[in-house]
């Protein structure tokens, strides 16, 4: 069995979303001074590959602490789309848990047109899991909205699903159907980064 890591590394000069707070690490106790090293960590919790929790764009809607574990693993199903995902694209949502969107968009990652004019979700298939067992949506790009808007957000945020942004390594899972684990830091807010992994057999 393999581990492939789905996470982007959080480091000193990474992309953001536009507008967001840059990711700073800045180590303020080293090894050339003391004996060990310490470091501090400011960032916006939608840095790199994260997860969205409904609080996000709902004030009853859960926090990253409170949704539980074990509805952030499970069987995933990978779909590939080039652009928009239309109704059409979504196979059977029955017997999964997690929807994954590849687009092979990561590819840009660290480039300008990153955060332009990005693949995202249609209203209709946002409708569609937001009716479904899908517990939530993953997507290699930076968002599942185009550009500037909010509306797939709203719309699976406040039917309870979450989102993972900015996934990695799609490209090398080869079955459409693998086990994806999403592990976020046990944070009282409405995002956080996230290992993300996958197990292939």
């Amino acid at each position: 069995m393999q581990i492939l890591d789905l996470s982007h590394v959080l480091t000193n000069g990474m992309p953001v979303y536009p507008q967001d707070p840059p990711f700073i690490l800045e180590e303020i106790v080293n090894f050339e001074n003391h004996s060990y090293s310490l470091s501090i960590l400011k960032t916006g919790l939608h840095a790199g590959t994260h997860i969205d929790a409904p609080y996000h764009f709902h004030s009853s809607g859960l926090k990253i602490n409170q949704i539980n574990l074990k509805d952030l693993m499970g069987t995933a199903r990978i779909i590939d789309v080039e652009k928009e995902v239309k109704a059409e694209d979504l196979p059977s949502l029955e017997n999964m848990d997690i929807l994954i969107i590849r687009t092979s968009w990561s590819n840009k990652w660290g480039k300008k047109e990153y955060f332009k004019d990005n693949p995202y979700l249609s209203l209709e298939a946002a409708e569609i899991i937001s009716k479904s067992q899908i517990k939530g949506v993953g997507i290699d790009g930076p968002s599942v909205d185009p550009p500037g808007e909010i509306t797939i957000h709203q719309k699976l945020l406040s039917n309870g699903r979450w989102i993972v942004e900015n996934l990695k390594n799609l490209d090398l899972i080869k079955s459409p159907l693998v086990e994806i684990y999403f592990i976020p830091l046990a944070l009282e807010g409405e995002a956080s980064p996230v290992r993300a992994f996958a197990k292939i057999k």
